[in-house]
């Protein structure tokens, strides 16, 4: 469908280790895949023009749950897609872009997949990026009672988001790839990252252009320690955290 007036069509690419609940719609769930295989695939969400920066607009009981595309994120299109066309098609995007830049976005917890996706498009709409944005996303049950349930899980999908970043930066065809975790994302983000730095490579060392760590839900003595290597994989780190956030008071709750 082409972009209109009063909306843009963002493309999200995704990885994933959650169990697939349906084809059609595509959907996923917040259960482990048992194959501990990542189903890959691309989903296009369209977003309205008058859209806020920082702001996702879905349905709500005041409209009847009725979805509008001048008034809200929509998913248009879903699609799962085998190894070899996922990465064809992020190298197509890609390569269309001026920078030849993707991003990966690993989310935090208690967070659907769905939403997850809604959140990818808008991070890439408020960036105006152009290159392709994927969604690296893990078994979160999307409930704030699943806390302990969702940091096994983090801990879980570790090894496959390890050779996902390494798949993005070899086949993508991007010449920069940045890395965005949020909250819980940022335990399975560092550590993959600190494989990468530590294992001895053939050849290239998988580079990173900028790594974003957002209110990271992360020991502070863990973090110092997976800290030191990331100058070897990122050009630049920064670290935005903020005193009141919701899900490290929870954090602190049930981790101490």
């Amino acid at each position: 469908e082409p972009p209109s007036d009063n909306h843009a069509i963002v493309p999200v690419f995704y990885a994933t280790d959650r169990n697939r609940i349906s084809y059609a719609p595509l959907a996923y769930g917040g259960e482990r895949e048992p194959s501990k295989q990542l189903h890959l695939g691309r989903i296009d969400v369209s977003v309205p023009r008058d859209h806020q920066m920082g702001q996702l607009e879905r349905p709500t009981i005041w409209t009847f749950w009725r979805e509008d595309p001048a008034r809200h994120f929509i998913i248009v299109k879903a699609q799962e897609q085998t190894y070899q066309e996922f990465y064809r098609d992020v190298a197509g995007v890609v390569g269309r872009s001026q920078r030849r830049e993707a991003f990966v976005f690993v989310h935090g917890f208690n967070v659907g997949f769905e939403s997850a996706v809604y959140r990818t498009a808008q991070i890439a709409y408020d960036l105006g990026f152009d290159g392709a944005p994927i969604l690296y996303s893990w078994p979160s049950l999307g409930s704030p009672a699943a806390y302990p349930v969702d940091a096994n899980n983090s801990e879980w999908t570790i090894d496959r988001l390890h050779w996902f970043l390494e798949d993005v930066a070899a086949k993508s065809g991007a010449q920069l790839v940045h890395v965005i975790a949020h909250s819980r994302g940022n335990w399975p983000t560092m550590n993959a990252l600190n494989a990468i730095a530590t294992e001895p490579h053939s050849g290239t060392r998988a580079r990173f252009s900028q790594v974003v760590l957002t209110a990271p839900d992360v020991d502070a003595d863990s973090f110092k320690v997976l800290a030191r290597r990331f100058n070897t994989v990122a050009a630049r780190t920064t670290l935005y955290a903020s005193a009141n956030d919701e899900a490290l008071r929870l954090s602190k709750r049930y981790q101490g």
